[in-house]
C-alpha cells in the first residue's frame, strides 16, 4: 500500500478477537510484542479489539481517522 498510495497514508494494525485472548490466553495466535514490534517497524497504528465485546472498535475508528497512535 505504501509503495502505491499517497506517502501520508494512513494504516492501522487491527488484532480481533481481544475477548477471546483474555478468556483463554493460550488460544492467541500473536503476542501483542510481536504485533506492537510489527507495527512500528512498518510505521502502522496499532489496536487490539473485540467486536463481540465492542472493545476498542470505535476507537481504532477514531484514531485511524485521526492518524494518531494509542497503543
Amino acid at each position: 500500500m505504501k509503495a502505491n498510495a499517497d506517502p501520508n497514508i494512513v494504516i492501522m494494525l487491527v488484532g480481533n478477537k481481544l475477548d477471546v485472548c483474555k478468556e483463554n490466553p493460550d488460544l492467541r495466535q500473536v503476542k501483542y510484542e510481536e504485533a506492537e514490534k510489527f507495527a512500528k517497524r512498518y510505521e502502522l497504528l496499532f489496536k487490539e479489539s473485540s467486536a463481540f465485546e465492542d472493545i476498542n472498535v470505535k476507537e481504532a475508528f477514531e484514531d485511524l481517522l485521526q492518524g494518531r497512535v494509542k497503543v
